[in-house]
C-alpha cells in the first residue's frame, strides 16, 4: 500500500490505493454545505464542489463518495436522494439515489429541478420539498418546491407550493404531516398545504388597488405572480432595455425593431418598437381575459400582450401586439 500525504491550503487529504480503486479521505473538506445526518448510523453527508462526501461518525474522516449535490438520507438510512447536474443551464438538476456507499445509482424522474439546498423528506419517503431563490428572468422569488415521487419512468415535476418576493428570508422547513409543510418566513411560523398549487400566495390588502390596475373594471381576478412578471416587464419597456425586456419572454416568441415607425401608423405594429415603447405605451390595464388555465391577455390603451404561466411557475410574455382600444 502507497501512501502518498499531501498538505493543501485548506486540508489535508490522504489517498490510499489498493490495486486499481482509490479512496481519498478527508480530515476536513473545504467549505462543505448541505451537511446531513444519518437517521439511524449518524453518518453525515455534504457537499463540496459538485461531489458528494460522507463522513463516519466515530473517526469524523470525509471520504469523496460520488459526483453530485444536495444529498438526503432516506429515512430508513439505507440510501440516499441526491441532485445531479446537467452540464448547463446554471442549477439544473437530474434527481437520482445511491445506497450509503454510493452505489447501485438510479435516476428516480424523467424530469430536471432547479435546487441549491438539500431538500426535506416527507416520514412516508414519498415526497421532496425545497427553497430556491428564481434568478431574475424567472421572476425573482422566493419558492418552496415539492417533488412528489413516483415510478422512475414517469415524470415528477417540481410544484410550487409557497411563493414569496424575493430576499425573502424562508429556513426550517420541515414536514409535519403527510401533505403539510412548516417553515420559517421572516422569523412568523406558517403552515402550508402542499396539496394546494400556489397561485396567490403575495397577497396584497383588499383595499389597496395596484397601480397598474387603478383604471381596471373588470371582473376577472390578475393573479399575483402574473402582475409582478408585468410590473417588471414594465419597468423593463420603460428603461427601453432589449435585453431586459427580452429576459421576460419565451425564447423566440417576441420580435423587436429599433427603426421609428411612420407618425401615421407609430401607434400599429405585430413588434416591440422600442422608440414607441419608450415614448408611446401605456402601461395601465384598460382589460383582462384569461384564455386558459395559464395563459392570460392583457390589455392596454395601445397594446396587447399575452402571458402563458412555464412550469417553473414563471410568467412571460409569448405574444405582443400593438394596437389601440376603439
Amino acid at each position: 500500500m502507497n501512501v502518498l500525504l499531501k498538505k493543501r491550503t485548506f486540508a489535508f487529504f490522504i489517498i490510499l490505493t489498493y490495486g486499481i480503486s482509490s479512496i481519498t479521505v478527508f480530515a476536513e473538506p473545504l467549505k462543505c454545505v448541505n451537511q446531513v445526518v444519518n437517521p439511524v448510523s449518524g453518518e453525515v453527508l455534504a457537499e463540496h464542489s459538485e461531489w458528494i462526501y460522507i463522513s463516519e461518525k466515530k473517526t469524523g474522516q470525509w471520504k469523496k463518495l460520488i459526483p453530485g449535490r444536495c444529498p438526503q438520507w432516506f429515512t430508513d438510512g439505507i440510501g440516499f436522494f441526491y441532485f445531479l447536474d446537467v452540464g448547463y443551464d446554471g442549477d439544473r438538476a437530474e434527481l437520482w439515489s445511491a445506497n450509503a456507499d454510493g452505489e447501485e445509482r438510479v435516476r428516480l424522474s424523467k424530469s430536471d429541478y432547479f435546487i441549491t439546498k438539500s431538500p426535506v423528506i416527507s416520514k412516508d419517503g414519498k415526497k421532496l420539498a425545497y427553497h430556491y431563490s428564481n434568478c431574475r428572468a424567472s421572476g425573482e422569488f422566493e419558492d418552496i418546491f415539492v417533488i412528489e415521487l413516483g415510478s422512475i419512468h414517469e415524470t415528477a415535476e417540481a410544484k410550487v407550493v409557497f411563493r414569496a418576493p424575493e430576499h425573502t428570508e424562508i429556513k426550517l422547513i420541515k414536514w409535519i404531516g403527510e401533505n403539510k409543510l412548516q417553515a420559517v418566513v421572516n422569523t412568523k411560523t406558517i403552515e402550508i398545504n402542499t396539496l394546494i398549487k400556489s397561485k396567490n400566495t403575495l397577497l396584497r390588502s383588499s383595499e389597496e388597488k395596484p397601480e397598474l390596475l387603478k383604471y381596471y373594471k373588470g371582473n376577472e381576478k390578475i393573479p399575483d405572480q402574473l402582475y409582478e412578471a408585468y410590473s417588471k416587464l414594465v419597468k423593463a419597456i420603460e428603461t427601453g432595455d432589449q435585453g431586459d425586456i427580452n429576459q421576460l419572454c419565451l425564447p423566440h416568441s417576441v420580435t423587436f425593431t429599433i427603426q421609428e415607425r411612420p407618425e401615421q401608423s407609430r401607434e400599429y405594429g405585430q413588434n416591440m418598437n422600442i422608440p414607441f415603447l419608450k415614448n408611446g405605451f401605456d402601461k395601465f390595464v384598460r382589460n383582462l381575459r384569461k384564455d386558459g388555465e395559464d395563459c392570460y391577455l392583457i390589455r392596454t390603451g395601445f397594446s396587447a400582450l399575452w402571458f402563458i404561466e412555464t412550469k417553473r411557475m414563471s410568467w412571460k410574455l409569448y405574444r405582443y401586439l400593438d394596437k389601440p382600444i376603439k
